[in-house]
Parts: C-alpha cells; structure tokens; sequence
C-alpha cells in the first residue's frame, strides 16, 4: 500500500500487480516446458498410452495460448477473466475499471480476433477416434 500513488483506484492498482505477479510465475524458468531428445520418450512413450492425447492437448493448448497471448492487452484481459477465470461480465468490468457495455464488446471483439486467428493460422479436424486435433498451418 506504500506505493499506492493514488492515481488511479485501487482496485486497478491492485489489478496490475495481480497481473503482473501471475505473469512472472508463469514465465519462471521451473513451469516451462523441457525439451527432451527423442531417444529419451521411447520408454515413456511406449508405457503409457495416454501420452500421446496429452502431448496433442498440450501443442493446442499451446498454440491457443499463443494467439490468446497476441490479442491487444485490454481484449485479452476481458477474454482471460471472462472465458478463462469464468467471471461475471459485472465482475470483470469492475477489475477492469470500465463500464459493463465496454466489457462485453472488449469480450464480443476478443472472440471475433481469437477465431480470424485460430482460422488463420491453424487448420482443424477430426482423427480417426473423432477426437478435434489441430495443425499449424505454418508447419506444413
């Protein structure tokens, strides 16, 4: 509270901090991902069956994340505390400091990006099991 300047309400002073300390922790060196040689996952691979689902999970949660992560800071801050951390459109408007009608379209427009995005850069389908998989069109 020391450092609290007052230039601004508390709730948005205490929104950016929250912010800030969520984005350091997930940025810290031990809760990112490891490369492994390929050598090294035949025995992990082959003992566990659902490995393969997770690591298919994980390259779409990946990719999402990625173009979540590009969205203009105030789109992607509704979208993350709207359709992620399931807030109300009242709740995320009061963390945001703006009025209710400039969250929903801050939320409508987000969405309108994440999918031009998600089109554009990745293309869906369904496998074998009909299980949704996704391939980055950057990669063929």
């Amino acid at each position: 509270m020391a450092s609290f300047e007052g230039r601004s309400s508390i709730k948005t002073w205490a929104y950016a901090i929250a912010n800030r300390v969520g984005a350091d922790y997930l940025r810290h060196p031990m809760r990112q991902r490891k490369i492994v040689e390929l050598d090294e996952t035949e025995d992990v691979i082959d003992s566990n069956p659902g490995v393969d689902e997770q690591m298919i999970i994980g390259q779409m949660n990946a990719c999402i994340r990625q173009v979540i992560d590009s969205l203009p800071a105030p789109y992607r801050t509704a979208l993350i505390l709207y359709d992620l951390e399931e807030l109300t459109a009242k709740q995320t408007a009061e963390i945001i400091d703006c009025s209710l009608a400039a969250v929903k379209i801050r939320i409508y427009r987000a969405r309108l990006r994440l999918k031009e995005a998600l089109e554009n850069q990745c293309d869906f389908y369904h496998d074998p099991d009909n299980g949704l998989r996704c391939k980055n069109k950057a990669a063929q």
